[in-house]
């Protein structure tokens, strides 16, 4: 695994501008190279996000439930389904998974440039997504021609009742079960928007390459 942290000061400035959210203008993009399957054992990947004092930290994963997961990404019978958290009391609207724009439905496939942010509808409520050659449909036998799926989870601090917001890339197989989560970024600055940036066939490997290299530099 691999992560990185840049900042987006053009983008943050613009969204600011466009919104009065505290925080915003100190955001920073958290992007993690990863390499998650589909898990024999569950058929289900459950995802955590984690902000310490301000800061994001790189996103876990687990093929089982565990305490704090945001998003759950799940196989079974012919489905592919990408899951917010959902609570059992109130506060749904803080996560949720990207539609397509202008679409209603559960999660959306993104194109490259989309805009995940407050003014993009979301549902809470996942369900399995479509495949197919329309836009925002899904894409079987992918390679390296990523899916892109958006997405908002709660602050995981006390009292911060706030969103973020990030998207991850998927590549696909023959069938719905033979996924792979390639890359995950988020925004650590709660309310600020985030761009779906889907790298070229081959870049990811680099990327991850370029984030162990920088690290090697700062110790």
């Amino acid at each position: 695994m691999s992560i990185f942290i840049k900042r987006s000061k053009g983008l943050v400035a613009a969204a600011a501008a466009a919104m009065s959210v505290c925080g915003a203008a100190d955001a920073a993009e958290v992007v993690t190279t990863v390499n998650w399957t589909r898990p024999a054992s569950s058929g289900e990947l459950y995802i955590s996000f984690n902000i310490v004092a301000g800061f994001g930290q790189n996103p876990t994963s687990s093929a089982t439930a565990v305490s704090g997961w945001d998003i759950k990404v799940r196989s079974s019978g012919g489905q592919f389904i990408i899951e917010p958290y959902l609570p059992s009391s109130t506060g749904t609207s803080y996560w949720g998974v990207m539609q397509y724009p202008g679409a209603s439905g559960t999660a959306g496939n993104l194109p490259n440039g989309t805009q995940v942010y407050s003014n993009q509808s979301f549902s809470v409520d996942g369900g399995p997504v479509t495949f197919g050659s329309a836009l925002g449909q899904w894409k079987l036998n992918t390679g390296q021609a990523y899916n892109a799926a958006g997405f908002r989870f709660k602050n995981n601090n006390s009292g911060v009742n706030q969103s973020h917001f990030g998207y991850m890339t998927l590549e696909f197989g023959a069938t719905v079960d033979s996924w792979r989560i390639k890359k995950i970024a988020y925004q650590d600055a709660f309310g600020a928007a985030i761009v779906v940036d889907i790298p070229a066939p081959g870049v990811l490997p680099l990327l991850a390459a370029a984030g162990i290299a920088a690290r090697r530099r700062r110790r």
